[in-house]
C-alpha cells in the first residue's frame, strides 16, 4: 500500500478508546477543519484527482502533505492555541533539517502521529523496510497513534432501507461520474446522523443522460448543497443514487430517517497507540502490513467509539479530471519578487 495515512478520533468509551489523550482533540480539530467548505472540498478533490494521475506513493506523499498544510493553514487562521508541526519544522528537542522520522509525520499538541491514506480497507503498511525479520508468533507494536484517511465507502453500493418500502440498492454518487444514466434513477441528498442511520432532505429524479453531469449539473447540486451547508455543516451531507429506476413510493422518504448499510465511510479514523501493541501483522517483499481485516475491525471500533471524522465523497463525482498545477504553487514565490507590495 502507498506511504501512509491515518484516522483520527475519540469519543468512546470501549477498551483502548476511553482516555481522553490528544486524538480526541485531534478529532475535534479534524472535526471544525472538515466541516468549512474551503477545506473540505479541495481535500476532497484531491482525493480524486491525485492517486489516478500520480504513481501510489508519490500519490500518498501528496495526499499526506496537503492534509499538513491543510490543518497547519486552518490552525493559524482559526486555531492559534493549537500546536501542529511536520518533523522537519524547528520545534524543541528535534532538528530544523530532519526529514521525517520512522513511526510518525507530525505533531499534534506534543503528541506524534502517523499519516496513512487509502481508497478501501486494504493492508497499511506499517513499516517500509523489507530486511526486518518478524518474530515468530508474527506480532509488531507500533509505536505512534495511526490516522488512517478512507478516501472511498468500503464497497461500491448499498441498500436504502426503510420499513416502508423494500429495500433499494444505492451507490456514491460518484460511481455514475462516466456512467450513462437512466430513466427514472434518482438522487438522494442524505444527512449523516451515525454509522447506519441517514436523514433523506430531498428526492430527485433524473432524466436519462450520458453521464451524472449531463442529468444533473455541478451548478444545481452545488446550489442545493451550499443551502444544506448554511444550516447545518459542510461534511455532515452526502449524496447517492439508486442503482435502478424507482418508483414514485420511494419519493416518499424525504424528510425521514433511513439506514444505508455501508460498512466503512470516507473519513479520518484514528487508531489509538494502544490499540497497535502485540498486534498481528504480515509482510511482503516491501513492507510490514498491518492485515486487512484488522484494518476493517479497526475502522468500525473508531466509527463507533466517535475517533472518526466523516469526510464526504459526493464532490469526486464533479471534481476536474486533472492533476494540481504544482509549478503555480511555486511561481507565487517568484511573482512575489515583482509584487507592488513588496517592501524594498
Amino acid at each position: 500500500m502507498p506511504k501512509g495515512s491515518h484516522i483520527l478520533g475519540c469519543r468512546g468509551l470501549a477498551p483502548y478508546y476511553g482516555g481522553m489523550g490528544k486524538s480526541r482533540e485531534l478529532v475535534s480539530f479534524f472535526e471544525e477543519m472538515l466541516s468549512r467548505q474551503e477545506y473540505l472540498i479541495p481535500m476532497v478533490a484531491a482525493s480524486f484527482q491525485y492517486p489516478i494521475h500520480y504513481y501510489g506513493m508519490t500519490s500518498a506523499a501528496l495526499l499526506e502533505d496537503l492534509f499538513v498544510d491543510a490543518s497547519i493553514n486552518f490552525r493559524n487562521s482559526y486555531r492559534r492555541e493549537v500546536e501542529i508541526s511536520r518533523p522537519e519544522r524547528a520545534i524543541e528537542g528535534e532538528e530544523a533539517n530532519s526529514k521525517g522520522v520512522k513511526g510518525w509525520d507530525y505533531q499534534f499538541q506534543g503528541e506524534h502521529f502517523s499519516h496513512k491514506v487509502g481508497k478501501g480497507i486494504n493492508a497499511i503498511a506499517l513499516l517500509w523496510d523489507a530486511t526486518v525479520k518478524l518474530p515468530e508468533d508474527k506480532r509488531w507494536s507500533y509505536n505512534s497513534t495511526m490516522v488512517y484517511v478512507l478516501s472511498h465507502y468500503k464497497k461500491s453500493s448499498a441498500n436504502l432501507l426503510n420499513p416502508e418500502n423494500p429495500k433499494l440498492p444505492v451507490t456514491s454518487i460518484l460511481g455514475y461520474r462516466n456512467k450513462p444514466v437512466q430513466e427514472g434513477q434518482a438522487v438522494f441528498i442524505a444527512e449523516r446522523l451515525n454509522r447506519t442511520r441517514w436523514k433523506i432532505h430531498e428526492v430527485i429524479r433524473l432524466q436519462s443522460a450520458d453521464d451524472l453531469a449531463g442529468a444533473l449539473p455541478l451548478d444545481d447540486i452545488w446550489g442545493k448543497m451550499t443551502g444544506y451547508w448554511s444550516k447545518s455543516t459542510a461534511n455532515k451531507f452526502d449524496v447517492f443514487v439508486s442503482s435502478k429506476s424507482i418508483s414514485d413510493k420511494y419519493s416518499n422518504v424525504a424528510g425521514k430517517e433511513v439506514e444505508i448499510d455501508y460498512e466503512a465511510h470516507p473519513g479520518i479514523y484514528i487508531f489509538e497507540r494502544e490499540r497497535l501493541q502485540n498486534i498481528e501483522v504480515t509482510q511482503n517483499n516491501r513492507a510490514v502490513l498491518l492485515p486487512a481485516g484488522t484494518v476493517g475491525e479497526l475502522t468500525k471500533e473508531s466509527a463507533e467509539n466517535g475517533f472518526f471524522v466523516f469526510m464526504p465523497s459526493w464532490y469526486m463525482a464533479y471534481a476536474e479530471n486533472r492533476p494540481a498545477d504544482l509549478y503555480l504553487a511555486q511561481k507565487q514565490e517568484f511573482d512575489q519578487m515583482n509584487s507592488a507590495s513588496r517592501r524594498r
